[in-house]
């Protein structure tokens, strides 16, 4: 007769608890705003109106150029620190009271890495990652003034007459 009771018990709390998670869930669902209902609803992030503390204007990303140097320029709030990282090397500059900042830095023949951070004074950081690539180009002979010869399409040497079966008179 124990078993029974305390089986009822545990059926009786169980049910119970089920019943309150249920009234529970319904009192939240009743009490949200209307468009906070599904809490599941994805927001696109980030948002169209959201501003933001750090905009790197130049360079483009991925870019491909043949120049070992790179003008970063861009804009922050006023007075934002600015770190630049190429290639693991960093360079620290300083937005003017409007927020722009500009530095040039070299970089290496392939591919180049450049992260910019805005640090504001919260210590607060926004960071965005820009790839250059830098291609390497063969020096111009004639620009230089070495003379180092050119490829000919003309063949060398005159090809060989091969000999003909003579065709012999007819009879």
């Amino acid at each position: 007769m124990r078993k029974e009771l305390l089986f009822a018990i545990v059926i009786g709390l169980t049910l119970g608890l089920l019943l309150t998670y249920g009234f529970y869930r319904a009192k939240i669902a009743m009490t949200r705003p209307p468009g906070q209902n599904n809490p599941l609803t994805k927001t696109a992030s980030p948002s169209p109106t959201a501003s933001t503390d750090l905009v790197v204007i130049s360079p483009a990303d991925e870019v491909v150029q043949t120049e070992k140097k790179v003008q970063i320029t861009g804009t922050t709030k006023a007075n934002n620190f600015v770190v630049i990282f190429i290639n693991n090397k960093e360079q620290i500059t300083q937005g003017d009271s409007s927020g722009n900042f500009s530095t040039e830095a070299g970089l290496e023949t392939g591919s180049n890495v450049i992260i910019v951070h805005a640090i504001n004074e919260d210590g607060a950081t926004t960071t965005i990652e820009r790839t250059v690539i830098v291609i390497a180009v063969a020096a111009d002979p004639e620009a230089s003034g070495s003379a180092s010869p050119t490829p000919s399409l003309k063949p060398t040497t005159a090809p060989k007459a091969t000999a003909s079966p003579k065709a012999s008179p007819k009879p």
